[in-house]
């Protein structure tokens, strides 16, 4: 009797060993699933997270030249997640360029309904293993400039700047206050909130200062965007030149007339000049 329930232990244990083995068979297996490995795959892997905010699984898949750490390229896509996701898309087109390059058309339609060009992408097979080149893209939103609607590359990296949406209780509304410091010749920066327009007539006024840190006369551009994952669209800009001190002096007063009803606006700013520059103020309805 006491020899059958050695027995019978004994085989309980071999038969858990087998049942955490079996589990730990899986686990690996689950863990080492291989990422989709042909270009339509991928560029439909790819959207397919975009929309339900699989972020990992976007890195992933992902060669994005605007990121040079991971964490960073997460907290992007988060945030563009979050501010204005994907609800669909459409591939309208495919060009197969070589062996190890594949080009898609896609009609993009996120939750604020705007209507966007066709948007390109860029598969590239990079060491045996297919990826989606992410870049930087501009379109131009405002149907007075000759590039209406017409999407490119943007070579510019853009940094954001302290902004904050501003509530005042008065007729005219501070729906953005920024301040930015020290912007390098060419280099531009975007507010990291965002804003809504809730005028009919387009127009928006901008009161701000902006000084050189150094010799020469300031010279800044102040554009109202839009930011859909990759693709900057932009509504409307205007330039300031000149210096308007912070103090003991006046700021400038400038009108933008073409930004439509509509929310999730950011504002973007670049130094024209050659000296780096400072400036803030508001942006008022």
């Amino acid at each position: 009797m006491e020899l059958k329930k050695v027995v019978s232990l004994t085989s309980t244990v071999a038969l858990l060993s087998a049942l955490v083995l079996g589990t730990s068979s899986t686990e690996v297996s689950h863990a080492a699933k291989p990422l989709p490995n042909s270009p339509n795959k991928v560029i439909n892997t790819y959207l397919n997270a975009n929309q339900v905010g699989d972020v990992d699984l976007m890195v992933e898949l992902a060669d994005d030249v605007r990121f040079n750490d991971e964490t960073a390229q997460k907290n992007e896509y988060t945030q563009r997640h979050k501010e204005n996701p994907l609800v669909d898309y459409k591939i309208v087109d495919k060009d197969v360029v070589d062996a190890t390059h594949v080009n898609f058309s896609v009609v993009l339609e996120y939750q604020d309904k705007v209507d966007l060009p066709v948007t390109p992408f860029e598969t590239v097979n990079e060491n045996g293993q297919w990826k989606v080149l992410i870049e930087p893209l501009e379109v131009n939103m405002n149907p007075k400039f000759p590039d209406y609607f017409k999407v490119k590359k943007s070579k510019t990296k853009s940094r954001e700047v302290r902004a904050a949406v501003v509530e005042q209780n008065s007729l005219t509304q501070s729906v953005l206050y920024w301040d930015f410091n020290n912007i390098a010749s060419n280099e531009e920066i975007i507010s990291n909130n965002s804003f809504d327009q809730v005028r009919y007539d387009g127009q928006l006024t901008l009161n701000g200062w902006q000084e050189s840190n150094y010799s020469g006369s300031p010279y800044v551009q102040y554009e109202v965007i839009k930011i859909t994952d990759n693709v900057f669209s932009s509504y409307d800009k205007l330039s300031v030149s000149g210096t308007y001190p912070q103090s003991g002096g006046t700021w400038f007063t400038r009108y933008l007339t073409d930004v439509p009803f509509g929310v999730g606006y950011k504002m973007r700013f670049k130094n024209l000049t050659t000296s780096s520059s400072s400036g803030a103020g508001n942006a008022y309805e």
